[in-house]
């Protein structure tokens, strides 16, 4: 294998091994809080890693392909390049849809997952879920702290600052939503550059064999 096609491999490789690494730190990431919106809105980052997986065997074959410069290999290798091409782009559009329809689905999620940390009072629990999304987010309550006003609850400890021991003022809503939708753009801006990088690398291997 020519040193140039053998370079354009090893990119892909990165590129394959990067969804998987990010796909699945947005997904352990996500899962750190998913039960506050009733586990949904996970099966972007889950994608992302099985891209990932996929595009690690599309290099070996790509691989193989061009060291043999086996014609065979090369024709199945683009065919199934291009269909990848094509599902990483459409899992960018997904992605992007996912983020602009899910404010409603999530706001109702979020509030039920409130409603039942108010209803057992569980304000004082430092493991619960909505403690630590307090503490680790810096907001308090659904949508602010009037939430806590309202049921004639004091504020619990993960509404505190560490620091100055002011209240958070920011409702975690707004903060929750705001981070699950960066996470659905990343992984559309993620699969999008992985699909340009596949494109040179084809590109790439199909000049070096048939070129």
């Amino acid at each position: 294998m020519e040193p140039p096609t053998c370079q354009r491999s090893i990119i892909q490789h990165i590129c394959g091994g990067a969804q998987l690494l990010i796909g699945a730190f947005l997904l352990w990431t996500h899962k750190q809080y998913a039960p506050i919106v009733k586990n949904q809105f996970w099966e972007p980052f889950a994608v992302l890693i099985g891209l990932g997986i996929i595009s690690q065997a599309l290099c070996y074959l790509g691989w193989t392909s061009a060291s043999r410069k086996h014609r065979c290999y090369l024709g199945l290798f683009c065919a199934l390049l291009v269909l990848f091409i094509v599902i990483l782009f459409l899992v960018s559009g997904w992605a992007v849809a996912t983020k602009a329809h899910l404010i409603v689905p999530a706001e109702l999620a979020i509030e039920t997952t409130f409603t039942e940390f108010l209803a057992r009072d569980d304000t004082n629990d430092q493991t619960h879920i909505w403690n630590r999304l307090q503490r680790d987010f810096r907001c308090c309550g659904y949508n602010g702290i009037h939430d806590y006003k309202k049921n004639k609850q004091g504020f619990p400890w993960s509404c505190y600052d560490p620091i100055d021991t002011n209240v958070f003022s920011t409702g975690c809503m707004h903060v929750f939503v705001k981070s699950i939708e960066m996470n659905m753009i990343r992984v559309a801006v993620v699969a999008v550059a992985s699909a340009l990088i596949q494109v040179c690398g084809g590109v790439s291997h199909a000049h070096f064999v048939w070129g």
